[in-house]
């Protein structure tokens, strides 16, 4: 009851009274759920830009907005993105001694678990020195 009018007020769902906060709500879980910004761009965000321009045939810049999450590829380059992190990451826990998931996005989920446990770093070594240090990418 509201003390002031003597009446009852009707509260509305949130999605009622403020449509914006409930499409807001919406996008933001959406890009919770989206593999490529959960599973990939991490792993990408761990790699040098100027590999992966090379790799994946984008202009460098293209690439930093990409790991910086500000631009959002195509889905062909997503595509190629997704290969270039998998094969990066099935090299890393292959030395890191860890068994192999058969899907592309599932390696890049192990990869962020072993991350979250201190073994990550492997993928920020230069490529070179990784090519020389443990057999090449």
């Amino acid at each position: 009851m509201d003390s002031i009018h003597g009446r009852q007020r009707t509260l509305l769902p949130d999605a009622l009274s403020d449509p914006d906060r409930s499409t807001r709500q919406s996008a933001e879980l959406s890009q919770q759920r989206d593999p490529f910004r959960t599973l990939v761009l991490p792993v990408l965000r761990d790699c040098p830009a100027m590999e992966i321009a090379e790799r994946v045939k984008l202009d460098p810049t293209a690439v930093r907005r990409i790991q910086s999450g500000r631009s959002v590829p195509r889905s062909a380059h997503k595509a190629a993105l997704l290969a270039f992190a998998a094969e990066r990451v099935r090299n890393a826990l292959q030395e890191w001694g860890i068994i192999l998931p058969t899907g592309d996005l599932a390696c890049c989920a192990t990869y962020i678990d072993a991350d979250s446990t201190g073994r990550a770093g492997l993928l920020h070594l230069p490529k070179a020195h990784h090519a020389s240090a443990h057999g090449s990418l």
